[in-house]
């Protein structure tokens, strides 16, 4: 502490994401709060801002050669990588390698931690395009086998309507090329993630992604010992909602999928899902999707793979519901709660449930209709169980 010019200098630092925090203790001021006097010390956060610098990816964001996400601060810069079409039209895609194993801890989270966020923790990801409207993800995400873990998301009221890694994927057509950009989410493991919705906002949350648009691809995903709850609408193991999609291999295991809504939707695979579920031609032993030991709890519908859907057609082949896994729809008087799925309901849509089974440890609860395999049918249209 220079006292003759009213400057204290910098002794220790960290360098945060944002900004530049210091750290000033003097030992020769002593402030006396009880009986042990303590030195005089306080902390200072400058903020920082950069542009003009080119993020080093380590690859073109080509199939063959991806974008490595090969840190902690990598996955958290990724929805600022937004690129450009040769219709100069702007997305969020591009393909991407999980290179290492991501350790997110609690102290990363602490309001001094490099990843506080002004207690929102880790941002789902979507794009924002320069004139700031959203950018769902459109590209490849390969997990390369590695754990993402210890994660913590907290949905503040304002910040956005969806949970989870990644906030929405959807379909990007580039018209110059005749090119389509199909999202595809592959061989990656998930676990302790927290997520904490908003009970007036968050619609849809997944620990994959919140809301999935049109010809999703998930396969060889693993999600473990993680929580998801406070949420409005549709919550999912793997996504919140998804249309038209296909999710094949994935398992879900020791996680709590909750809506905090009479009128929410849970379920261990999604909340909501049109397309398929499960490797029609999975000729392995066991079962290509499974949901073991979970807590699965929506106000109006529940199920151990799928929560609810109203007006869509989906297969759910070669599941397993296993483990101590609990499935309840307590909320509203006319909830239903399902072994596989809560209801299918509406008019339109095709249900198939095939090859799939409930263990007998499981345990299914309703506050008005449950079953071991649907609790609710009343589809104006076909559903087989096979």
């Amino acid at each position: 502490f220079d006292r003759a010019n009213q400057l204290v200098y910098l002794t220790a630092w960290r360098n945060f994401t944002t900004g530049i925090k210091a750290e000033y203790v003097n030992g020769s001021v002593l402030l006396y709060g009880g009986l042990i006097p303590v030195a005089l010390s306080f902390e200072a956060f400058i903020p920082i801002q950069i542009s003009g610098v080119d993020y080093d990816w380590g690859g073109d964001g080509s199939d063959s050669n991806p974008f490595l996400i090969r840190t902690k601060d990598d996955l958290v810069a990724m929805k600022e990588n937004i690129l450009t079409d040769y219709s100069n039209n702007e997305y969020f895609g591009g393909f991407y390698l999980l290179a290492n194993d991501l350790v997110f801890t609690p102290e990363d989270f602490r309001f001094d931690g490099a990843y506080y966020n002004g207690s929102k923790g880790f941002d789902p990801m979507i794009g924002t395009s320069s004139a700031n409207t959203p950018l769902p993800f459109c590209g490849g995400f390969d997990g390369g086998g590695h754990t993402i873990s210890g994660l913590k998301q907290v949905i503040i009221a304002g910040s956005g309507a969806d949970a989870g890694l990644f906030a929405q994927t959807a379909t990007h057509y580039d018209t110059v090329l005749d090119l389509y950009h199909y999202p595809s989410i592959h061989d990656l493991n998930l676990s302790d993630f927290v997520i904490a919705g908003d009970t007036q906002e968050t619609d849809y949350a997944g620990f994959v992604v919140g809301r999935a648009g049109a010809d999703t691809e998930f396969f060889n995903i693993n999600v473990e010992n993680s929580s998801l709850e406070r949420t409005l609408l549709y919550s999912g193991g793997i996504v919140g909602q998804a249309a038209d999609s296909n999710l094949q291999n994935c398992r879900v295991s020791g996680c709590l999928i909750k809506t905090n809504q009479e009128s929410g939707y849970a379920g261990g695979i999604a909340g909501t899902f049109s397309g398929t579920i499960g490797d029609p031609a999975y000729m392995g032993s066991g079962y290509d999707v499974t949901v073991d030991s979970c807590e699965i709890v929506g106000g109006a519908r529940a199920g151990g793979i799928l929560g609810y859907n109203l007006n869509k057609s989906v297969m759910i082949t070669s599941s397993l519901v296993t483990g101590t896994t609990e499935v309840d729809a307590s909320g509203e008087e006319s909830a239903g709660a399902g072994g596989i799925a809560g209801a299918f309901e509406g008019t339109g849509g095709n249900s198939i449930i095939e090859k799939s089974v409930v263990d007998e440890a499981v345990t299914v609860t309703s506050k008005n209709i449950s079953g071991g395999i649907v609790g609710r049918s009343g589809l104006d249209g076909t559903a087989f169980l096979t």
